[in-house]
């Protein structure tokens, strides 16, 4: 299959053909979400050798971090090898990290929750390190371990109910919106260049204009979901006029704004026109 320049697609729409424009669109979300380059969530596990002999050869001590030798944790797919990925695919990856990021509950929580699951390695490596092994407390250890293992529990929970809960379609639904804004807004390298009077000097092999795009692409998609997660933490309110649903920073809805600010302009002409009546008159 031959692969898809985003260049190429991106000079296409903006040939203001409207069939072409949506035929591009088209061809563009379904290479998207066709990407090989899916979410994938899987186990990872803090596992440390332990050596009795380290130990003071004291059974107890290898018992109990024995345990606890193999603590699991969650983590997203990040990593791909570069030279079987298209253009669009680093899009997609962005975009999946978004997800992740933002909603999943599984990863990325707080640094604090994997310091804590850490703990039975921490101390492991303090007992090995302790010059007089007889002197270590065994309940002390397993005390420190076990309440370490229940405050990453709360943690991991606390740090799960900040995130958002949004499906994947969704967001799928959300990011093709905001990728209409995207083709709409999109200024090709030259027109950038000479909008800002600017030129690009790269001499790095490989790169071509797509680099551009996607870096275009990811920095736009990041700040409309700053601007999705900022509004969401915004409580709604109710529109003066008809009484639906609004961000609380607004005052009427946007169809009910439109009939406000028309009859506010038809009102200020009418002023206007009395006044220039007294001043002929």
């Amino acid at each position: 299959m031959r692969r898809t320049y985003l260049n190429e697609l991106l000079d296409k729409y903006q040939s203001h053909d409207k069939n072409k424009q949506e035929r591009c669109m088209k061809v563009f979300i379904n290479k998207l979400w066709g990407s090989k380059c899916n979410i994938e969530i899987y186990s990872r596990y803090y596992i440390y050798e332990i050596e009795k002999k380290l130990l003071g050869h004291r059974q107890d001590l290898y018992d109990l971090f024995k345990r606890y030798n193999n603590i699991e944790y969650k983590v997203c797919k990040s990593y791909y090898d570069n030279s079987l990925l298209e253009s669009i695919d680093f899009i997609r990856i962005h975009i999946n990290n978004m997800y992740t990021y933002l909603f999943n509950k599984e990863v990325y929580l707080n640094k604090k929750y994997y310091r804590l699951l850490k703990t039975p390695h921490t101390e492991y490596f303090k007992a090995i390190k302790c010059k007089d092994k007889n002197s270590l407390n065994l309940k002390l250890i397993e005390s420190t371990i076990q309440q370490a293992l229940k405050d990453a529990d709360l943690v991991k929970k606390k740090s799960a109910n900040k995130k958002f809960y949004l499906s994947w379609n969704s967001y799928q639904k959300l990011i093709n919106g905001y990728i209409e804004r995207i083709f709409s807004n999109y200024k090709s390298l030259e027109e950038y260049e000479r909008d800002r009077d600017w030129n690009i000097d790269v001499m790095i092999d490989g790169w071509n204009e797509d680099n551009f795009i996607i870096g275009y692409f990811c920095k736009s998609l990041s700040g409309y979901m700053r601007n999705y997660i900022r509004d969401s933490k915004i409580k709604p309110k109710d529109c003066l006029i008809c009484g639906k649903n609004i961000p609380n920073r607004n005052t009427y809805c946007n169809d009910c704004y439109k009939v406000y600010r028309r009859n506010y302009k038809t009102k200020k002409q009418q002023q206007y026109r009395k006044i220039n009546k007294i001043v002929d008159s």
